[in-house]
């Protein structure tokens, strides 16, 4: 996985999804189950990345094209990896 300029692939899914609701649609359509799974809190972008067959950098790239221009929704978690 290429790294991402907004350290995304380290960042854990469901943290993602909480800061950018706007990236939720984005996990559908990589027919990742991501949304609403247990596990993504544990798992980070590019564990997800592994375990679903879906091309990693595909997914970085329209997750930052979605999000360049939106301020989080959240303040960033206290987590060591977020």
């Amino acid at each position: 996985m290429r790294k991402s300029r907004m350290n995304l692939d380290e960042r854990h899914v469901a943290t993602i999804m909480r800061q950018w609701p706007e990236t939720i649609p984005i996990f559908l359509e990589f027919k990742m189950l991501c949304v609403g799974c247990p596990f993504a809190s544990f798992h980070t972008l590019a564990n997800a990345c592994d375990l679903h067959p879906v091309q990693s950098s595909n997914v970085l790239e329209r997750l930052e094209e979605t999000i360049k221009d939106v301020a989080p929704t959240r303040a960033p978690s206290e987590d060591a990896v977020d």
